[in-house]
C-alpha cells in the first residue's frame, strides 16, 4: 500500500469524482467557513491518503494548535477515514498513520469518528454494553431525496405530519438562493443576536455563509408573517449531499403559529429535490452514550431532528486512551 501526504483540497478535488461519497463538509467553502468559526485556533494540515491498485483509502486530519495543546481533528471538528470500499487492512494502515501523527506530535486529544451501519439493533446494543472505546456515540440521519415527497412523508413522526398538516394563512415561506438573494443573511444575523441577547459567532463566519449562497452552495428557508420577517433557517448543499446549517425565529411567535420551522425544513426538503440533491442530514438525532452530561436542550434538539426519519447512521466518537483497538469494533 501507498500512503501519500497531501493537502485537504487535493482530497476534496479528488473525492468529487466519485458519485457515492459526497460527505458535506468536504467542501473549500465549508473548511474556510471552519477556519473563521476556530479563528483562535492554530490549523496544521495532515491529510493522507492510501492506495493500492484496487481501493483508496482517504483521511483528511489537521492538527488543531490551541491554548498550548495540540489536538487531532479537521478543523476543529470530527475526522473520519473514508473508504471506496471497507478493508480492514487499510484500516490498520491507517491506525497506523494516525498513531505516528500522534505520537511525533504529541498530541493530547483525538476527535475521531467511525460512521457505521448495524442491521439490527442487537449489533449496536452490543457496542453499548461495550463502549470503552468511545466518548460519545450517537445517531444522525440522513433524508433520501431520491424519494417522492409523499415516501419520505412516511418517515415522518406522526406529531410531525400533524404539525405539517397545520396551515396557518398570514405566513408565508420564500426559498431564497443566489437567484434572488440581497443580503438576508445578515438579517438572519441581526435577528439571531436580537433574539440571543449576544454574539455567539463572528461576522466573518455570516460573510461565509453568504459566499455559500452566492456561489449555489448555501440557500435560506425565509419566512414572513404578512410583511414582516420571522424567521431564516439556513442550508449548507454541495450539490450531492445538504446539512441543516441553523435557525432563528422569533420565540413568542412559536406559541401563535406551532410548525415554522417544521414546514421551513420540509420546504428545503422540497427545494433540495427539484435541485436533484441526493440526501439531506439535520445532525444528530440521538445521543445514546456520552461520557458528559447531555442538557435537556440538547435531548429536545435531538427529538426534533429525529422526527423526520431518514436512513440511520451510526457515529462512534473514539476514546484517545482507546484508539488502538478499535478495528476490533469494525
Amino acid at each position: 500500500m501507498l500512503i501519500e501526504e497531501v493537502s485537504v483540497s487535493i482530497i476534496i478535488d479528488e473525492i468529487k469524482k466519485y458519485k457515492t461519497t459526497s460527505y458535506y463538509f468536504l467542501d473549500k467553502l465549508f473548511v474556510e467557513y471552519l477556519l473563521k468559526y476556530n479563528s483562535t485556533s492554530i490549523f496544521e494540515d495532515k491529510s493522507f491518503i492510501i492506495r493500492n491498485n484496487e481501493n483508496v483509502l482517504y483521511c483528511p486530519v489537521t492538527i488543531e494548535k490551541k491554548n498550548g495543546s495540540k489536538y487531532l481533528n479537521f478543523f476543529g471538528n470530527p475526522f473520519f477515514c473514508i473508504y471506496l470500499k471497507n478493508d480492514i487492512n487499510f484500516f490498520i494502515s491507517f491506525k497506523e498513520k494516525i498513531k505516528e501523527i500522534f505520537k511525533k506530535e504529541n498530541i493530547v486529544d483525538i476527535n475521531f469518528v467511525i460512521e457505521k451501519n448495524f442491521p439490527n439493533d442487537l449489533n449496536q446494543n452490543n457496542l453499548i454494553l461495550n463502549k470503552n472505546p468511545f466518548n460519545k456515540i450517537l445517531n444522525v440521519k440522513y433524508i433520501d431525496l431520491s424519494l417522492t415527497d409523499e415516501n419520505i412523508k412516511k418517515g415522518f413522526k406522526k406529531g410531525l405530519k400533524y404539525l405539517l398538516n397545520k396551515d396557518y394563512s398570514k405566513l408565508s415561506y420564500l426559498i431564497i438562493d443566489n437567484t434572488n438573494y440581497n443580503k438576508e443573511v445578515l438579517e438572519m444575523r441581526n435577528m439571531h443576536q436580537e433574539i440571543s441577547k449576544k454574539i455567539t459567532r463572528t461576522k466573518d463566519t455570516w460573510l461565509i455563509n453568504e459566499k455559500m449562497i452566492l456561489a449555489n452552495k448555501g440557500f435560506l428557508v425565509q419566512v414572513s408573517d404578512e410583511n414582516h420577517v420571522i424567521s431564516y433557517s439556513l442550508f449548507f448543499n454541495n450539490g450531492q449531499e445538504s446539512c441543516y446549517f441553523s435557525s432563528c425565529t422569533y420565540r413568542e411567535l412559536y406559541r401563535v403559529y406551532e410548525n415554522i420551522t417544521h414546514k421551513s425544513i420540509f420546504e428545503a426538503i422540497k427545494y433540495l429535490k427539484s435541485k436533484k440533491c441526493k440526501k439531506l442530514t439535520l445532525g444528530e438525532t440521538k445521543i445514546i452514550y456520552s461520557d458528559k452530561i447531555v442538557s435537556d436542550k440538547e435531548k429536545n434538539i435531538c427529538m426534533f431532528k429525529s422526527s423526520f426519519g431518514g436512513e440511520l447512521v451510526n457515529h462512534y466518537h473514539v476514546n484517545i486512551n482507546n484508539f488502538d483497538s478499535i478495528d476490533l469494533y469494525l
